[in-house]
């Protein structure tokens, strides 16, 4: 994925996780071999491996079969689960939620069993979708789904404020380090739509048989290629509060 970020983080925070643009959220939760890290979503090896050979106890929670089954082969360990329903206790040393894509449905209830799980002191790094975020390509599976007749079928992508999300965790046992609306420039080319297309798909088209996903994704690589611009690539952003603490 493009790595081109334009964020506006604040400067200037006392804290023990570092604050800095060039880091990423793995980067920045840095575990250590023996440590108990929780990963919110797959994502697809590209931290997960590299801290699992180092020897950190990596559990990764997954809402579809065929991720699940994608971190398994490669040697993690993976299980079909939502954050809402996280029933641990003081187990693990961080949380991140690395994707975007990975879906909170109940947000004060995810947040609650996500803290339940962390340890005092415990390192919490997420990266929560807001209001505008893909927005173009939210309306594009709006129209394709509104013109197949699949309202009943797909999820919804409703999410919270920016404020909300604050509320929730200021209110709890979690001391926030940051907490800053982050915008990432996505450039999408023609050749890779039908790609961008299935893992904006992959949390909300669970209920679609065979037959009506592949209409639904190839009506929205159509829609995609006619919302282009004259070169064939697809100008995208997302919009996403980035949220850094420690539980208390």
């Amino acid at each position: 994925m493009p790595k081109n970020l334009l964020d506006f983080i604040a400067p200037g925070f006392s804290s023990s996780l570092p604050i800095r643009r060039s880091l990423t959220l793995a980067q920045r939760l840095a575990p250590e071999a023996g440590e108990q890290i929780l990963m919110l979503g797959y994502d697809e090896g590209r931290d997960s491996l590299a801290w699992m050979g180092k020897g950190v106890d990596l559990l990764i929670l997954c809402q579809r079969e065929k991720e699940a089954a994608q971190a398994r082969k490669a040697g993690l360990r993976a299980v079909l689960a939502h954050a809402e329903y996280l029933w641990d206790r003081e187990r693990f040393d961080g949380v991140i939620l690395p994707d975007a894509s990975y879906r909170l449905f109940e947000p004060d209830r995810a947040v609650e069993g996500i803290l339940q799980a962390l340890r005092p002191g415990g390192r919490l790094l997420l990266e929560l979708p807001l209001p505008g975020h893909l927005e173009s390509t939210q309306r594009a599976v709006e129209s394709s789904v509104s013109r197949l007749g699949l309202e009943g079928k797909i999820e919804k992508a409703e999410y919270c404020e920016a404020e909300q999300w604050r509320r929730q965790f200021r209110k709890r046992a979690i001391r926030l380090e940051e907490a800053q609306v982050v915008y990432r420039h996505h450039m999408v080319p023609k050749t890779q739509l039908r790609e961008w297309t299935e893992k904006i798909l992959s949390g909300r088209a669970l209920l679609l048989d065979g037959e009506e996903h592949h209409a639904l994704s190839k009506m929205l690589v159509e829609t995609l290629e006619a919302a282009a611009e004259r070169d064939g690539t697809l100008t995208e952003e997302e919009v996403l509060l980035r949220v850094a603490g420690q539980r208390v």
